[in-house]
């Protein structure tokens, strides 16, 4: 049962049948290029971010010159070097690393610098960016509070501009807040954390990034109370303590105090959930809503020898309220380490599993999972993909954590295509879907950015069109597939051609990898 993780892990040792992993952006050929940037290669996968429909933000770093650049659904938005759009005389010259927020209709809001001022606030739109606000200027709607420098951000819903700013004109001491639309929710050295476990009464001095429902209701932030050395980590929920460093967590589970909070998230209805690790035995732990369900010493699963070890990385966890991932490293009776990823209770995959890099379905390129890149949650999407940052290693080489964004799908469906020749038919056959479910077919002959459709679940994001998108319907038998014979045009003669398909299944809408292939 979802959340019940520490008890319910499934003793299922491999991956489920047909899952299909997908490499978006990484270190190493063939997906380390970037899109109308000839000779830009990526030397570093820093960061990402999604909306629930499955559309994406990275920030890729270049070799040479460290040139970094924002990518919106596999195309640059904003690159070092390029002059602003919103002011085409300064060039941007550092973008603001994990400050940036997607939210859930693909905008994007930006922290940005150029040479002429310190910081930029921008959004992009509908295609366009446009700068709210800069350093020295009001935050937009907060006429009193002057933008010095922007410490985090997030959307939680429509338009909202959430996050934490440090401010200019303010106080000293009182010169930060935490913001939401119009609301101030905290401010450095006003507001207190309420029933901290130390028992005291410091106020907030700094805060990361919150998370915020769409509705406003609820707010999960960790920050620092007190100054200098008596500085400590807290993590709250409205303002209420529920993790403080230096401090035990409940239960009386461990002798050792908290060392860190290292991932939190918030779920509707108040819901939450914090990794972190102690101090002494570098235990590593997952709460949810106060209760410990996964610790180290743990069994990573029913069955399995293995425990979740001590001191050798985090646990990393992810959840959307209908599936959740659990990752870290794994110990064996005899002492040795892995990591290893379960979702939905299942271990889909390890340390040392071959990786197939080139997508032929054959797993013999030498390329083999290795670890996660610190920092960075996995993350579902509507669709129940699970998206991560990881890296891989070529045992041949010995080259070791090269860093790649991948999405990985388990089960659900997949598509196939037969006769692709110019001024001919060819057929599309989609298979893997739920019995007797409709689905539609998309493919277009004409490389694009991808575009939103509609699902009885909510928006989806697809990586075909917007340029001449064709799409069609057709029933799954049962068996899970159906074929569609389509007219390809005669004048489509070398051009890339792109089919998706998109499941609408009882309980969630399945979307299949997008299949490229040139036209004979």
């Amino acid at each position: 049962m979802l959340f019940q993780l520490a008890l319910a892990l499934a003793s299922c040792p491999t991956a489920p049948q047909g899952a299909q992993l997908e490499i978006l952006h990484s270190e190493r050929a063939p997906y380390n290029t970037l899109p109308g940037r000839p000779g830009w290669l990526v030397h570093e996968v820093n960061w990402f971010e999604i909306a629930s429909d499955g559309q994406y933000l990275v920030e890729l770093a270049s070799d040479p010159g460290d040139q970094r650049a924002l990518v919106l659904n596999g195309h640059p938005r904003l690159v070092v070097g390029d002059e602003a759009p919103w002011k085409p005389a300064e060039s941007i010259t550092h973008l603001g690393g994990r400050t940036q927020s997607l939210d859930a209709e693909g905008r994007i809001l930006a922290r940005v610098f150029t040479g002429h001022t310190r910081e930029y606030l921008a959004r992009y739109e509908d295609g366009a960016w446009v700068a709210l606000s800069k350093s020295g200027r009001v935050i937009p709607g907060y006429p009193a509070l002057v933008h010095e420098k922007t410490q985090a951000l997030q959307t939680p819903a429509g338009r909202r501009i959430a996050g934490s700013f440090e401010l200019s004109g303010t106080a000293a001491g009182q010169d930060a807040v935490l913001l939401d639309g119009a609301r101030v929710l905290a401010q450095r050295g006003v507001d207190r954390p309420t029933g901290l476990p130390s028992g005291s009464n410091d106020p907030w001095w700094s805060f990361g990034r919150p998370m915020i429902s769409a509705d406003g209701q609820d707010w999960l932030v960790s920050g620092e109370v007190g100054v200098g050395a008596a500085g400590r980590q807290v993590l709250a929920l409205n303002g209420q303590a529920l993790v403080e460093q230096h401090q035990s967590l409940p239960g009386g589970v461990f002798l050792d105090t908290v060392k860190g909070v290292s991932g939190y998230g918030l779920l509707p209805g108040g819901s939450w959930w914090a990794t972190g690790t102690n101090f002494g035995a570098q235990a590593h732990w997952l709460l949810r809503d106060g209760a410990i369900v996964a610790k180290s010493g743990d069994p990573i699963s029913a069955g399995d020898a293995r425990v979740w070890a001590h001191g050798l990385g985090n646990l990393l966890y992810g959840t959307d309220g209908q599936h959740e991932v659990l990752a870290g490293v794994a110990e064996d009776p005899q002492g040795g380490t892995g990591w290893v990823v379960l979702v939905d209770g299942q271990l889909v995959i390890e340390e040392g599993d071959p990786i197939d890099w080139n997508g032929d379905g054959l797993l013999n390129d030498g390329i083999e999972f290795d670890s996660f890149a610190s920092g960075m949650l996995p993350q579902f999407d509507r669709m129940g993909r699970l998206w991560m940052l990881m890296a891989v290693r070529e045992p041949s080489s010995g080259t070791s954590r090269i860093e790649s964004l991948v999405r990985l799908q388990l089960g659900g469906p997949k598509v196939e295509l037969a006769g692709l020749t110019a001024g001919q038919q060819a057929t599309v056959t989609v298979r893997g879907g739920e019995a007797l479910a409709p689905a539609h077919l998309a493919w277009s002959v004409r490389p694009g950015p991808g575009q939103r459709v509609a699902s009885p679940f909510g928006p989806v994001w697809i990586e075909v069109g917007p340029i001449g998108l064709n799409r069609a319907s057709v029933s799954l038998d049962a068996a899970g597939q159906a074929s569609l014979t389509i007219q390809v045009p005669p004048a489509a003669a070398g051009l890339p051609f792109t089919v998706q398909s998109l499941v609408f299944e009882s309980q969630q809408v399945s979307i299949s990898p997008p299949l490229v292939r040139v036209v004979q």
